[in-house]
């Protein structure tokens, strides 16, 4: 959806505040009064779904494998009990590590990996539990070993299906995160609009501000610190040039009584940078937008390596500086 089609629900040129039109304060008025049970259901709703996909790898890996190797059914009392104990742990551990946020299922990266870690970890403590029980013999080998397998593809499965769903209704404006207040210079503001569309990654825009020229900065401040606790954002954008030092400074002192987090955007000089985080070091503050280097141990076995393959590496380098010397 272009910049142009969300006119109706930001204004940023022509006025020094702006809100959304009519159907969209509707949406904001609704999504004030149940931001937190929207986002609980939604969290018990991603835990029925990795449990019952759980239990439905357990019953099925039985079944499948005794069906096919000696043809006949297995019962599914103990294979059902042990599954639900797998998908406790499961579901437990993911809990604690705050993975039914909304937030991770806006995007489809990470989701394999922390899976992964999750199912290794239940598995894990399931058969240590099992071993201490002595009821490790009631389970055979190839059950297990295809509901290791078949149980982490379908729970990325059903991962991978929610997080489709919560796309498509976050893109429709349909399921709300973050409620945002913008406040910038407009050009930065509509850039910052148009690169990355908020509505579809589950934020709302509430509102925004504009501010102008030096010459009427206080007055565009004093609307917005008034305007801002009016629409009760959750986090302030203050969209500007770090250059801009003084009207960044005016921003933070007009609107650090707004019971918001704020935030600052500069312009797109970290949009190529993964992973930017703040460090301190003494008094000393800044930003990471480096890894750290390489530990000695990963040093010590490049080179060692290079030793390994001395004799290849002198050969190659012999090779060609003779093609080098024919030419």
């Amino acid at each position: 959806m272009s910049f142009a089609q969300r006119q109706g629900e930001l204004s940023l040129a022509g006025t020094r505040s702006s809100s959304l039109s009519t159907p969209n304060r509707r949406r904001a008025r609704r999504s004030r009064q149940w931001p937190g049970l929207a986002h609980t259901f939604f969290g018990v709703l991603a835990v029925v779904c990795d449990f019952s996909a759980v239990l439905v790898s357990a019953a099925a890996s039985g079944w499948v494998y005794h069906h096919l190797f000696f043809g006949v059914a297995t019962p599914l009392g103990y294979l059902q009990v042990q599954g639900a104990v797998i998908a406790i742990l499961f579901v437990v551990t993911a809990i604690l590590r705050g993975e039914y946020s909304l937030n991770h299922y806006l995007l489809f990266s990470g989701h394999v990996r922390r899976v992964f870690l999750l199912w290794n970890m239940a598995l894990l403590t399931a058969v240590l539990l099992a071993f201490l029980t002595k009821t490790s013999d009631l389970v055979s080998r190839g059950t297990a070993i295809l509901f290791y397998c078949g149980g982490f593809a379908f729970v990325c499965m059903i991962r991978l299906v929610m997080v489709r769903i919560v796309r498509a209704q976050a893109e429709a404006g349909r399921i709300t995160n973050r409620r945002v207040f913008l406040i910038g210079f407009e050009d930065d503001v509509r850039s910052f609009v148009e690169r990355h569309q908020p509505w579809s990654q589950g934020i709302e825009i509430v509102a925004s501000a504009i501010i102008r020229e030096p010459q009427s900065l206080e007055d565009d401040l004093a609307l917005a610190a008034a305007s801002a606790p009016v629409m009760r954002p959750e986090d302030i954008f203050i969209l500007a040039p770090l250059t801009q030092r003084a009207a960044i400074e005016a921003c933070l002192s007009a609107l650090q009584m707004v019971p918001a987090t704020i935030h600052l955007v500069p312009e797109r000089m970290f949009d190529g940078v993964a992973n930017v985080q703040t460090s301190q070091i003494g008094s000393i503050y800044s930003l990471n937008l480096a890894r750290k280097p390489l530990p000695r141990w990963r040093y010590t076995k490049s080179g060692s390596l290079i030793l390994w393959h001395r004799p290849q590496l002198f050969w190659h380098c012999r090779r060609y500086s003779r093609l080098s010397r024919l030419q």
